[in-house]
């Protein structure tokens, strides 16, 4: 085989091996955000078994104490250590000063991409969402693409917060 085939060749499977990393990578990532929109979609419906019957969220909390023994636990066992993208889950209402029909599910110690950021704020339905406790879009509303673009910057996220209502 002629030397420049060689070559061209080579770099040729280099290419293939370098855009099916990328791709894999992405990949990854999609999985790690779409487990952890799962994830919050979980403690939401755990504090609305815990708390929506009453329809105030005054003392939700995400101090577990002894696991699932705990009947005010609004954070499933398999969560409390840790989420799919790191750091810790974090469960609180009206102490954190918001009013007795919200709550909020954060999850602070992480360090996410601008894409991973984006992905995760566009695609969990809240009233609001902050990014490093920073509101982002209008309150309401899930943040556009453009918006949650705009709020995970160039990526280093340390924390994202969604809060929820009962619709008062």
């Amino acid at each position: 085989m002629n030397p420049i085939t060689m070559v061209f060749v080579g770099i040729v499977f280099v290419l293939f091996v370098i855009a099916g990393v990328v791709a894999g990578i992405s990949l990854l990532h999609g999985s790690e955000a779409g487990t952890f929109v799962q994830d919050v979609t979980t403690i939401q419906g755990a504090v609305n078994k815990v708390f929506g019957v009453q329809g105030n969220y005054s003392g939700v909390s995400s101090n577990c104490g002894s696991g699932t023994a705990n009947p005010q636990c609004v954070i499933p066992e398999a969560l409390q250590a840790t989420t799919p993208i790191g750091g810790t889950f974090n469960v609180q209402s009206g102490g954190a000063g918001l009013p007795n029909y919200e709550y909020e599910v954060e999850v602070s110690g992480v360090n996410l991409s601008a894409s991973i950021c984006k992905q995760i704020v566009s695609q969990v339905d809240t009233v609001s969402t902050l990014v490093d406790g920073t509101a982002v879009g209008n309150a309401n509303n899930t943040p556009t693409g453009s918006q949650a673009q705009s709020a995970c910057g160039s990526g280093g996220v340390t924390s994202l917060g969604f809060v929820f209502s009962n619709g008062q």
